[in-house]
Order: structure tokens, then sequence, then C-alpha cells
């Protein structure tokens, strides 16, 4: 962050939390801005009896003295009441935003903060600040110039209606005094129309009660344009108490107007976009709902989702990401205003690559869908991206009001449901709410909840399925298969909670639950004198991709003093193909411990021959979907002699799996594939009865 230049400024840190204080303080560090720090609001206002900051960063919630409370003291101070304040909160409605603004808060902030900005909005205020500092000292002069020469003044006379323009407001705001018939109401119709009453009413209610007045309003300077003024009034009255005369001055506050107005931007506006943030969108779908309660219409959320954004940011980098993003922002909102079917609506960024759109008065159901379908045409048009032409896709979730809800978090609750679900079927199309999504994410939180925890409670178990030599038919290893057993779910399939697994990051510590459960395993059986036997761990693509995996296999391997050999890892041919560079990496390294390799689900899908001869694999296993009804006369059977050809070309063993009848095994046996697994030879089993069932299988 760059030094503000020829900065003097200080600033006044209030927050109860240190952690804010302190990355707050880095920031004016990099800005070369002073700061003292307060951690309540009472603490702040005894600093504020001998320090005058520049900018004061005030926290809304904390003990004690909130800072409302610290707002509401300081305007009543003199000497701070000017104090610009950048308010912290995490209120994020906007009843609290304009509370903090009718407080005089100059800007406000939610949290978490957004480090990567707020040294940004820091450095606007103060610039901000400077400007509005030399902006009163001008407005001290120019008061002094109008005291001493009665400029930019005027005055009227109530009894006789003479009203006196100086001819000093003329140059200020370079208008024509021709039109001003030496009345009242030839200056009134200067005013702005949509101001004139309001500037009448401060005007009548400052005579009737002999007092001043100060307002804002637009005056009109020919050729259609105007600008913002501050009119500041007096009433003068006669030694009886009779208004006789009001006297005033005119302020040009075009440039206050301005930061106001950027203010504001900031406040419910995405920087990025333009468009309305989360802020202004919940306050306007509050406004949507409550009139559609009252005359019963329907209305729409849409919630919409760009498809494999991340892979934009990863390969373009962050600026053709937001680029991306700026141009999505257009065609949503050119689509949301051009619809055949809504007569309102509202496109709005709720952050990273989500954006929302209420659409208004739906008729049909299916009216939304057509929206629905031709914002996702239109997304589809490629976008040049600098010198890079990219096609990106949406996924979009439908909630419609009152079918799907009557509240308004449920609603977009629901649209975000539909739209995972888009995704799950997909991407690049649309998803209605249904009752049943909502049943299936329910059952997947609960589930993503309780895996959480299932490591810790020791609900995980092993079960093992041997690996039969289809000559001799004995048994020549198990593969390692994981279960789950949760006292509120029940036994939970690995189908099911794999995927959420590997979601949220928790697949890496099962896989090492897993390692250090089968090594622990080996290890049992080896003290019973079980022959040993290789024993086969599958393991994600997350895992297999990090560079701590065989230094913490090697740990156990040493940890439970068990043969490198006795183990072999399982990877997916899909989870070679999405990091090359990093999956040869660790196998090599398991390679070099004396660690087997295996390409599970062979065949399933499209690996480069090349990448297989360079990776240290030793077993190809066929996917169970080849095995499935083969026979010499189908198609399957050209398949499987081809990847046990090409295991055999490259010295490779064959495991084929989900073997369950004779006839399988017999095909798989003439076709010269060397092992099997299945339930033609058994289920997995837990670890218990692996000694009885290697037994049976030698004699």
């Amino acid at each position: 962050m760059n030094q503000l230049p020829g900065t003097t400024n200080h600033v006044m840190i209030v927050d109860d939390d240190p952690t804010v204080r302190m990355m707050m303080s880095s920031v004016l560090d990099s800005l070369g801005v002073s700061f003292d720090e307060a951690e309540d609001g009472e603490q702040a206002l005894m600093l504020l009896e001998s320090v005058l900051p520049d900018l004061l960063l005030l926290d809304v919630s904390m003990p004690g003295m909130d800072g409302f409370e610290v707002c509401t003291h300081m305007k009543k101070t003199p000497g701070i009441s000017e104090i610009p304040i950048l308010m912290m909160t995490g209120l994020n409605d906007v009843s609290s935003i304009q509370r903090a603004f009718d407080l005089g808060v100059t800007d406000f902030i939610t949290k978490p903060v957004p480090w990567s900005l707020i040294g940004y909005r820091i450095s606007f205020l103060l610039q901000a600040v400077k400007s509005f500092a030399n902006l009163k000292k001008n407005e001290r002069r120019l008061a002094h110039a109008q005291r001493l020469a009665g400029m930019g003044s005027w005055e009227w006379e109530i009894q006789t209606d003479k009203f006196w323009l100086s001819d000093e407001v003329r140059q200020i705001f370079q208008i024509d005094l021709l039109p001003f018939d030496s009345s009242f109401q030839s200056f009134v119709n200067s005013i702005q129309p949509v101001d004139r009453n309001r500037f009448l009413e401060a005007t009548s209610k400052a005579i009737a009660s002999n007092s001043s007045y100060g307002i804002d309003h637009q005056l009109l300077l020919g050729s259609g344009k105007s600008c913002f003024v501050h009119t500041e009034a007096e009433v003068i009255s006669d030694h009886n108490g009779v208004p006789i005369r009001v006297e005033g001055s005119i302020q040009d506050i075009s440039e206050r107007k301005a930061t106001e107005s950027q203010i504001r931007q900031l406040a419910f506006f995405d920087i990025l976009t333009g468009l309305p943030n989360r802020t202004l969108f919940l306050d306007h779908l509050k406004r949507i709902h409550s009139r559609s309660l009252t005359d019963r219409s329907r209305f729409a959320i849409l919630f919409v989702d760009v498809d494999g954004f991340k892979s934009i940011n990863d390969t373009l980098g962050h600026l053709s990401g937001d680029c991306l993003l700026q141009q999505l922002a257009l065609r949503l909102k050119e689509r949301v205003r051009s619809g055949d079917f809504a007569s309102d609506g509202m496109v709005a960024r709720l952050g990273g690559d989500e954006f929302v759109i209420i659409i208004e008065h739906v008729k049909n159901s299916e009216d939304v869908a057509i929206i629905a379908q031709r914002i996702i045409d239109n997304i589809r048009i490629p976008i040049l991206l600098e010198t890079t032409e990219v096609v990106v896709t949406a996924s979009i979730g439908i909630s419609i009001f009152p079918d799907d809800s009557l509240d308004t978090d449920t609603l977009i609750k629901h649209a975000d449901i539909a739209m995972y679900s888009a995704k799950e079927n997909g991407k690049n199309s649309f998803q209605y709410f249904s009752p049943s999504m909502h049943k299936t994410a329910t059952f997947q939180l609960e589930l993503e909840k309780e895996l959480k925890m299932a490591i810790t409670n020791n609900e995980f178990s092993m079960y093992y399925q041997p690996q039969v030599d289809l000559t001799t038919k004995y048994i020549v290893g198990f593969e390692a298969l994981i279960r789950w057993s949760n006292p509120k779910l029940g036994s939970v399939s690995p189908g099911e909670f794999i995927p959420i697994a590997e979601k949220n990051s928790l697949i890496c510590d099962i896989d090492r639950w897993v390692i250090s459960e089968v090594c622990r395993q080996i290890s049992a059986w080896q003290v019973t004198g079980m022959p040993e036997v290789q024993i086969a761990v599958n393991l994600s693509g997350k895992s297999i991709t990090r560079n701590d995996l065989a230094p913490f296999i090697r740990q156990e391997i040493d940890t439970h003093n068990i043969a490198s050999q006795s183990l072999q890892v399982e990877v997916t041919e899909g989870v070679l193909m999405l990091d090359v560079t990093a999956a040869s990496a660790t196998l090599a390294e398991l390679k070099a411990l004396g660690i087997s390799v295996a390409i599970d689900d062979f065949g399933t899908r499209y690996s480069s021959l090349q990448y297989l001869q360079s990776m240290p694999i030793d077993t190809l296993k066929i996917d169970r979907s080849f095995v499935a009804n083969i026979s010499d006369t189908n198609d399957r059977a050209p398949v499987i002699s081809a990847i046990i050809a090409l295991a055999k070309s490259m010295k490779l063993n064959v495991v084929a799996e989900g073997i369950e009848n004779e006839i399988q095994k017999s095909f798989l046996t003439v076709h010269g594939c060397q092992m099997g697994q299945g339930y033609l030879f058994s289920r997995p089993v837990p670890p218990e009865y692996v000694p009885t069932l290697l037994a049976s299988f030698a004699e």
C-alpha cells in the first residue's frame, strides 16, 4: 500500500477486539499514518479530550458504551463533533446503516473487515477529510466576505414582498439575474421543483417561530443544469417580535453531495460490478415481500452461480476474473431489463461469483423458466478477456413466492438449494426448488455435521475384501474398505459420505485415519502369526497430490513395525489426470519406500499411455462396469482383452473388480487376467474374520 502523499494524518482506532486493532494498526503503518488505540467507548472519549484525530475508526458492538452512544456523545460535544467517523459493524441491515448515517457517521464497513480493501477506503476518507477541511476553511472565508461585502446573500422583506439577491450570487453560480422580478416567488422559481415545497415549508416554520433554518436543495442554473446548495436563513423581527425580514446566504455544496453519494455507493452497491450489494438486495426484497403480502402478487428469486469460476482465476489471474464478473453483471442487467414477462426486476451481487435476481409480478412459473434459460444462453456467449476468449456457463436455482415459502430467508435458502441441485445435475442449467431438494440438502447438512466428529467419536471401521489368484484360487491380498456407522444416521455408505468429505476437505483426515488403522491392523495380524498378504488402501486426489503423504505413511510403517511391501496404494485414473505432476511425484516417493501402486477403475477415463508409462505403477484394476454382464459376444470383451494386453505389455498386474459369477471368472481367466475380487469369492469382512477367510482359501 502506498503512503498518503505529504500526510500528517492521525487516526484513532476504537475496537474491543485486539486482533482487529493489531490488523488495523498494520494497515495504518503501511499508509504512513500515526494512530492511537482505545479498547472501548469510555477510553476513546477520554483520549479525545487531549487528542483530535483526523478520522475515528469506530466499532459498533463493544462492552459498556457502544459505537452509537460514542457517536451521540461526540456530536453533542464542541470540538469533537466534526471528527469524521468510519464505523465498523457486523450489523448488515439497512436500519442500522441508516441509524449510523443519522448520527453523523461518515462511512461504514461491515465485519469481517475486507483487509485487502480497507487501506484504500481509509486513504479515500482521509483525502475526503482533507478536502472537507479545506471546504470548511473556504466557508469561513466566504462567511467573513459576506459579512464585509454581502457576498452570496439575499434578503426578503416580508410585508412588501421585496426580494433582493446580491450580484455575487450570479458570479458564484453563474446564473442570470434578469428573470428575478424582486419577489420571493421569483427566487422560489429558481429552486428545483422537487425541492420547492420543502423550502417553502422550512421558511414558513421559521417565520412562525421567529427562528433560523438551514436546508439543502438544488438551484437551477439554466440550460437544464442545476447544482446542490445549502441555504442558511434567519428571521429578523421588529421590537414587537413581528417578523419583518428574512436574511439568507447560499453556499455551493456540490462537492460534499458528491462525496455523500460516493459513500452511499460504497454502502449499498458492489464496488466491482456496480450492482446492488447484499444489503440493498435484502432491503429491496423486504419491500417487495411486504407489497406482495398485501396485493397477493407473486415474485421469483433466481440464484445464479458461475460454473468453474475458480479455474478462470487460477489460469488467467484475478484481474481477468474480475473483468469476467463485470461483463457478466452487464449481461444479467441487460437480460432482466429486456425480460418479456416481468414488469420489474433487480440484479444484485452477493459476493464471489454469486448473483441473485428478483423478478416481480410473476404470473406463471413457466415464464420464469424462459427468463432463466435466456440468462443461461446469454452467459454462454464467448467473452474476450484481453487476448483470450473464454466460454463460461451458469447454474440457476429458482424459488417462487408464495409457492416455495412465505418468508424471505427461506426463499433465498431454497433458491440456493435449487442452484446446487442444478450444479449436481450437470451445471449449465436451472432447477426449480422442490421439497425433495430440501430433504436432500437437510440430510447432507446433517451428514456433514456428523462426519466432522466421526473420527473423534471412533465411528469409522475397516472391512477387507479378498483379492484372489484366478489360477491358484489362493488369496493374494485384500482391499481395505472404510465403513461408517453413526448413532443418528445409522450405516452410511461410502458413496454418500466420501463426496461430502471431498468437498469440505475432511477427506485428507479420513485418508490418514485409514492408513493408520490399516497399518495397526497389519501389525496386529502379524502378532497372531497370520501369513503376510498385501493390503490395498484407496486414497483421494487431495491426499495423493500433497507432498507430506509419503513421509506420513513412512512414519506409520515405522510406528507399527510392518514391512512396506504389506501396503498398496490405490488411486483412480481420474485423480492421476487432475494433476499429473504432483501425483507422479508422490507415487515416486511411495515407490521408493517399497509401496506398490494400483490404478483403480481403469478404463473409465481417458488417460494417456504416455502418462501411464511415466508413472511408477504396478497394477491395473479393471472397473466393475466392464466386468458386469461380460460374454464373448458383447462389446465389453474387446475392451477387457485390450486392458489385459496393455497391462502385460507394460509388465503390470491385472485385477478385475466386481466378479459375481463363474461366467465372469471363467472369461477373465481365459483372457489372461491374473487376479480378481468380488462377491463370488467373498463380501468385505471385518478384520477378525480375515485370518479364517485366508485359511479357508489356502485349503
